[in-house]
Order: structure tokens, then C-alpha cells, then sequence
């Protein structure tokens, strides 16, 4: 039998769940609050691609953006791990009020999802606003705008 060194060990068994993420496939992307009532769903694959690990949905710039005016929206990321469906990351999305891109902020130490984000992956970005990408913009305010019509078409009936 092949010993295996114990500083091999010692480094597999601080492998967290939340570390074994970055290779679990997205599964879904949902979004509360703003002017949205109830959870919206995305399980769409062009926003799926975006996550923690690799990017896709902030430019990040090394300087914070000031926090936006308007609307902001909770948008948690979920993977599947050993069969499970888990939330492993969760940051805030605003959309531009003038039309730009909007913007994505990264919980920082002590705020809420910190502790979760950084069990998942330390990006950098903790506690600042950033510019998200066009992309990762464009399907956010697609989903958005769906679920706001839906809302207003059953309040209308």
C-alpha cells in the first residue's frame, strides 16, 4: 500500500464544501427583492456561466464605484454538489436608471453572505460596487423586466 504524506491529509480535510463548489456545475440563479414580489428563477444557460470562479459578471476595476441610486435586487448562485442543490454565493445587483450597465456589490466583512462568498471563493472585491459585464447585465434585466410584466399583468386581472 502507497503511504500518502500526512501534510496531504492535513490539506484534504480542510477542503470545505463550499471550496469543492468552483467545479459544480450552476444550476440556478434567483432573484429577490426590488420591484420584484416573491423569487424570481433563472436557469438560463447564457447566465448560468457567470459565477464566483470564473468571472462573467463583474468588470472588475480596482477602485470601488460609488453605491448606485435605485433599485437593488439579492442574487444567490446555486451549484450541485454530491447531488444537492446549495446556495454558495450571493451578491447585489442594480441596474442603471440611465440605461448603462449596472452594477454588482460584493458583501463585505461582516455583512450578510460574507461568510458564505468567502467560504466559497476571497475574490478581491468584498465590500465594493463593481460595473457588470454587458452580458451578465442584459440577462439580468431581461429576466427583470419578465418577471415585473408578469407581476403587472396578474395585479391587473
Amino acid at each position: 500500500m502507497k503511504k500518502i504524506p500526512r501534510l496531504t491529509l492535513i490539506g484534504l480535510a480542510l477542503l470545505t464544501p463550499q471550496m469543492l463548489c468552483a467545479k459544480a456545475p450552476t444550476v440556478k440563479i434567483t432573484v429577490a427583492g426590488g420591484a420584484i414580489s416573491g423569487v424570481l428563477e433563472i436557469t438560463d444557460p447564457r447566465a448560468l456561466k457567470a459565477n464566483p470562479w470564473s468571472g462573467g459578471f463583474t468588470e472588475f476595476s480596482r477602485s470601488a464605484l460609488p453605491p448606485p441610486q435605485g433599485l437593488r435586487y439579492e442574487v444567490s448562485i446555486y451549484v450541485k454538489l454530491n447531488g444537492e442543490v446549495r446556495k454558495v454565493y450571493v451578491v447585489y445587483y442594480s441596474p442603471n436608471a440611465l440605461g448603462g450597465q449596472g452594477y454588482v456589490y460584493f458583501p463585505g466583512r461582516g455583512e450578510e453572505w460574507y461568510r458564505l462568498n468567502v467560504g466559497a471563493i476571497l475574490s478581491g472585491q468584498e465590500g465594493t460596487w463593481q460595473r457588470a459585464t454587458s452580458e451578465w447585465d442584459a440577462v439580468l434585466r431581461a429576466a427583470i423586466a419578465t418577471a415585473e410584466a408578469s407581476q403587472a399583468r396578474l395585479s391587473s386581472n
